[in-house]
């Protein structure tokens, strides 16, 4: 098998059906999200909203939609299909396509990869992709900045084995404690007894470790295409004329 990831870094302002630049959204008074424009700014994650409106006073504020966010992804996975009838979500913000099974049709997979990133782009949604063996090391590397094709065992190991930890989104206790242990890396990791590290990290980490090295299966749950297909687009202001309708139209008829 081979898996096509996609991480949408940007999904919550993506998602966001008025949004303009430059914009945040934030989450109980803090950036969780700064769109390239703001960030130019110097709006920086985590950072109070007071201070993020001093340093850019006419930033866009948002406060985090996180239903709509989940709807932008499903109808992403819908539009997917299109590539292959095998899709998985990956909440809360990624999504696996298995395109094993699609390379001929498509001319391999770095050309499927390049289809989905401008299907993506018609739909104003910006992913970083990568493609692996397994899922998980799959995005894994999306998240660390992606463009990356890994189809075979000891290119993906190399390439798994040079990330650091924080990529894998384990529990904040977990990567304090790899950093007193000066472990930054997933290769330096995966070089110690797998019995101590549970009793020190816990089972979570090392069992995530042999999935993304495929050392144990990793079975993804399907997403289940829907009979019907509908979706809107809300406009920033009332349309009165037909011509109006021109920039929305392609973004719905790609979906």
């Amino acid at each position: 098998m081979l898996w096509l990831a996609l991480h949408f870094p940007w999904l919550p302002i993506e998602a966001l059906p008025l949004r303009q630049s430059p914009s945040a959204v934030v989450v109980r008074g803090r950036v969780a999200v700064a769109d390239a424009e703001a960030m130019a700014a110097g709006i920086g994650l985590g950072q109070k909203l007071s201070t993020a409106l001093g340093l850019l006073p006419g930033l866009a504020v948002f406060e985090r939609d996180t239903a709509r966010e989940q709807q932008a992804l499903a109808s992403l996975a819908c539009w997917a299909g299109r590539f292959t009838p095998t899709v998985s979500l990956a909440p809360p913000n990624e999504l696996l396509l298995e395109i094993g099974g699609c390379l001929r049709l498509f001319g391999g997979s770095e050309a499927i990869a390049a289809a989905v990133v401008a299907g993506c782009a018609e739909q104003a949604y910006v992913p970083a992709w990568a493609i692996a063996p397994t899922p998980l090391a799959a995005r894994w590397l999306a998240r660390q900045g992606g463009g990356l094709s890994c189809a075979d065992q000891p290119s993906l190991h190399a390439a798994l084995a040079a990330l650091p930890c924080a990529v894998t989104g384990w529990p904040a206790e977990v990567h304090s404690r790899l950093e007193s242990f000066g472990l930054r890396q997933l290769g330096a990791l995966r070089t110690l007894p797998a019995a101590g590290l549970r009793r020190r990290i816990g089972n979570r980490p090392v069992d995530d470790l042999a999935l993304a090295w495929g050392e144990i299966p990793d079975p993804q749950p399907a997403f289940v295409f829907p009979e019907h297909f509908a979706q809107g687009l809300e406009l920033p202001s009332r349309v009165k004329h037909a011509e109006a309708l021109v920039f929305a139209g392609p973004r719905l008829f790609s979906a």
